[in-house]
């Protein structure tokens, strides 16, 4: 089980989710490699992690079951 408070602690501390560590926790290494190459696809995906980063904690959690 991951924790939503944990993937938005490295969003934040991820430069507000630029380096992506907050896609490696969810293991999405691939995306996770994008965002520290592009810069969270130039601070769009960025912003949309911030919407969307606790449904896909619900996803990673539910997937496990």
């Amino acid at each position: 089980m991951k924790s939503k408070s944990i993937a938005y602690f490295l969003w934040l501390i991820s430069f507000f989710g630029w380096f992506g560590f907050h896609r490696f926790y969810l293991g999405k290494i691939a995306t996770g490699t994008i965002w520290i190459i592009t810069g969270g696809v130039f601070g769009i995906g960025c912003l949309l992690d911030l919407f969307t980063l606790g449904g896909q904690v619900e996803q990673y959690n539910t997937n496990l079951e």
